[in-house]
């Protein structure tokens, strides 16, 4: 499984990754929105997991764009899930959040 992340925090990045990769995912990780929405699109990609709080754009802004094209997780300390799930997302997880929880709703998705 081919696994996009959009994270600015290279801690949260690096345990996205790692649970990606504990479940065999090949992983890119991004820091900015925009470029996450330029990757997103350009590539192919089984899943897309996204922060909010990013530069460039805000994963809510990027998954209004993708979700439609691409299968989304947002990650995101912020109080978005109504807004996540309008946008199209497939899956939501309030930060700080359980490994196992994401392994999960990354094997589900």
């Amino acid at each position: 499984m081919r696994v996009l992340i959009a994270e600015d925090n290279e801690i949260y990045a690096h345990l996205i990754s790692v649970a990606c990769q504990e479940l065999d995912c090949d992983v890119v990780i991004v820091d900015d929105g925009e470029v996450a929405l330029e990757r997103a699109l350009a590539d192919e990609w089984d899943l897309v997991v996204l922060d909010n709080r990013m530069p460039g754009m805000t994963g809510l802004e990027v998954a209004r764009r993708i979700a439609d094209k691409r299968r989304v997780i947002m990650i995101t300390s912020d109080p978005i899930q109504e807004e996540a799930f309008a946008a199209g997302v497939d899956g939501f997880l309030r930060k700080p959040f359980d490994p196992e929880s994401l392994k999960s709703l990354i094997a589900g998705t």
